[in-house]
């Protein structure tokens, strides 16, 4: 029986680094009409589920996992109210569902070391996939052949790629930290940063470009002293790749990219946020006549002319959900953040917790987040990673001497 628990519980773990794998650029990859991310992760769930199920006892439930359930629940009533019930079954039995349950297996499984690291790495690995294809995709633009001139992965949404890159670095870089690495480990982290910064330029995304460099300055501001040259090593290189690609870079991407500068050098008039200048009063104005019940979860494209989502998950949330939605939202969100950062035993995990929040919170307040499945399981795996025991580095090297004194 013990037997047949580990191996259950070892398949789900395989089963999450598959999907975390996949969790980038397999969105787009159809099995029988449905995403290979998709396929892989309702395994997972499946596996878990029927682990549960054999050992008769349920796991006790963290905070987080039960204000969860109760924003999807909410969520789910405000489909009687709905604007547009079609975009909110959607959002509700597609997306939303998928994403939270996403969270609850990578928080579970997250919860041992071993498969904490092996989920991590993974997703890391599947970044490394889609920043060659994004980077294949540009070189292919950029010579005469087709595609669009922000590159990413198929037909995938370029932001989505973007923010799915910039979330790794955060999750790469704690990776690295959290105990002592071997040389080519350092050297695969220091030559990451820039592929990644590298790929998100290409997609021309200035939400998750804000991400990146934040997640890798804030990186050398907390690892200074005790990692001065990787530090250095990868940020040299992370902006020499964005110095050399920024002239080959099409028009529209370049253009917008020029954002930065106007933001700093000009009126905030002139500065270009792609129509959410608009669509952000729209929401303000939707919560403040909706504030109870909001408009119906997914709804908001059928309230905007434009058809375009808000673009900042506070807004959408607050528009789309009520005072309801967005509290139980904000305080999943905050309790996480919480946790990771002041509560976690290990100090890498709490610097960790740092990346992740500098890196979220540019994606979140400009761009569609508020239920990615990435976003999601990046929390699921640092909320994980705080309950995990921590042994000062002096304390295991003592223990090493010892072991070595017995055995001689």
């Amino acid at each position: 029986m013990k037997h047949l628990d580990t191996l259950a519980t070892r398949s789900a773990a395989l089963m999450m680094a598959a999907t975390a794998f996949s969790a980038s650029w397999g969105v787009t990859i159809l099995i029988e009409g449905i995403s290979l991310f998709r396929t892989l992760a309702f395994a997972t769930l499946a596996i878990l589920i029927y682990d549960a199920l054999r050992k008769r006892r349920m796991a006790k439930l963290e905070s987080v996992e039960i204000s969860i359930a109760l924003l999807w629940i909410w969520c789910l009533l405000s489909l009687l109210w709905s604007l547009d019930s079609a975009l909110s079954s959607a959002q509700i039995f597609g997306t939303s569902l998928l994403a939270f349950l996403v969270f609850i297996a990578t928080l579970r499984l997250s919860l041992s070391p071993k498969y904490w690291k092996s989920v991590g790495l993974f997703y890391v690995l599947g970044c490394v996939v889609a920043s060659l294809i994004v980077l294949t995709s540009a070189v292919s633009f950029a010579t005469g052949g087709q595609g669009d001139d922000r590159a990413t992965v198929g037909e995938l949404n370029a932001n989505y790629i973007a923010y799915a890159i910039a979330t790794s670095i955060a999750m790469a870089l704690t990776l690295h930290n959290y105990q002592p690495q071997r040389w080519f480990v350092k050297l695969a982290t220091v030559l990451y940063v820039p592929l990644a910064m590298s790929a998100i330029l290409l997609t021309g995304s200035r939400g998750a470009m804000m991400a990146g460099g934040a997640s890798v300055l804030l990186y050398f501001l907390l690892s200074i002293k005790r990692q001065f040259i990787s530090s250095v090593a990868s940020i040299a290189l992370a902006f020499a790749g964005i110095y050399f690609l920024f002239d080959y870079l099409p028009d529209s991407v370049r253009d917008r990219m020029e954002f930065f500068t106007e933001a700093i050098f000009q009126s905030s008039d002139a500065v270009d946020l792609s129509g959410r200048e608009y669509v952000w009063p729209l929401a303000t104005q939707l919560f403040f006549e909706n504030m109870f019940s909001g408009i119906g979860f997914g709804a908001f494209r059928a309230a905007n002319g434009d058809g375009i989502s808000v673009h900042n998950a506070i807004l959408t949330m607050a528009a789309e959900t009520g005072l309801p939605g967005v509290i139980l939202f904000s305080f999943t969100v905050l309790a996480v953040f919480w946790r990771t950062i002041f509560k976690s035993a290990n100090p890498e995990v709490r610097k960790g917790g740092f990346l992740l929040l500098v890196t979220w919170v540019p994606i979140a307040m400009t761009g569609v987040w508020e239920a990615s499945a990435v976003a999601w399981m990046a929390f699921g795996w640092y909320f994980g990673a705080s309950k995990h025991p921590y042994e000062p580095p002096e304390q295991l090297d003592g223990k090493r001497q010892r072991r070595l004194r017995i055995q001689w």
